[in-house]
């Protein structure tokens, strides 16, 4: 004989198991959790903080803005100078690499990155230093004339030099900040949270890997859910094995045959017949 220990069977299709179930990770997807530490994250943040990026950016963009409308309107009038058109041209990139860095800073923040930024600094800053030079040396003769008091054009000369002063100025600023932050980032002494921002630096979203001395906002991917234990099943425990009795076998008796009873022939006839009864 075998011995059967029953247990309690579980519902394995209850909504709560299955709702476990659904949400339990896979290991492919807790793998590339590990290696690329969520794209939306990381490509949400920005190391810049937030006030002093829009207003450096959007005061360049004002002034490029009126940079671009004296130059061309100074040009006009001076063909054979060079200095206008030069900083007219230079106003049209600032206003294109401005607006580019402003619109990234809400849609793709990895864009903003130091790097990105110190060298567009940089290149503006070149232009703005040549258009700075170029229209001082060739506007100086005409504002030394004695009739360029309440001339139209000598007031549009001075204030668009003024303007260019003030780009060189900014890009200037933004240049060392770049710079700056860029050495921060690269030799891990940028702090890893932004209080005024409130983002987390990711200097190096562009290469996919985070820079050094920064922490990368990684996804909290969920707790493993406990699989649910197999059903156990009826464990039977076997006794020793025994031979059975030997059965003993006994010759039944052959079948009694049916008696009838014997009735005398009429006639006289000696003997009896038998015939059987229905």
């Amino acid at each position: 004989m075998l011995k059967s220990v029953h247990t309690t069977p579980i519902d394995v299709n209850s909504s709560f198991i299955t709702h476990l179930l659904k949400y339990t990770p896979s290991p492919r997807d807790t793998h590339r959790s590990r290696a690329f530490p969520v794209a939306v994250a990381s490509c949400s943040c920005t190391v810049w903080p937030v006030i002093p990026f829009l207003a450096l950016r959007g005061a360049q963009l004002f002034f490029a803005i009126i940079v671009l409308g004296l130059s061309g309107y100074i040009g006009g009038k001076f063909d054979d100078s060079w200095s206008p058109w030069f900083a007219l041209v230079t106003a049209i990139l600032t206003l294109l690499a401005d607006g580019f860095l402003v619109a990234t800073f809400f849609i793709a923040p990895a864009f903003t990155a130091p790097i990105i930024c110190l060298g567009i600094d940089a290149f503006l800053w070149l232009f703005w230093i040549i258009s700075l030079g170029g229209f001082a040396d060739q506007a100086g003769p005409v504002l030394d004339l004695s009739s360029c008091g309440g001339y139209n054009l000598c007031n549009s000369i001075k204030g668009n030099m003024a303007m260019i002063v003030f780009e060189f100025l900014l890009f200037l600023a933004t240049l060392v900040f770049s710079g700056w932050w860029f050495y921060r980032e690269r030799t891990g002494k940028g702090s890893a949270a932004n209080p005024e921002g409130g983002h987390v630096a990711s200097a190096g979203a562009i290469g996919g890997a985070p820079p050094t001395g920064s922490y990368p906002m990684q996804q909290q991917a969920p707790a493993p859910v406990a699989s649910p234990a197999p059903y156990p099943q009826d464990q039977y425990q076997p006794y020793p094995a025994q031979s059975p009795p030997p059965q003993q076998y006994t010759q039944s008796p052959p079948p009694q045959q049916q008696q009838y009873p014997e009735m005398p022939i009429p006639g006289g006839q000696q003997g009896y017949q038998y015939t059987a009864q229905h």
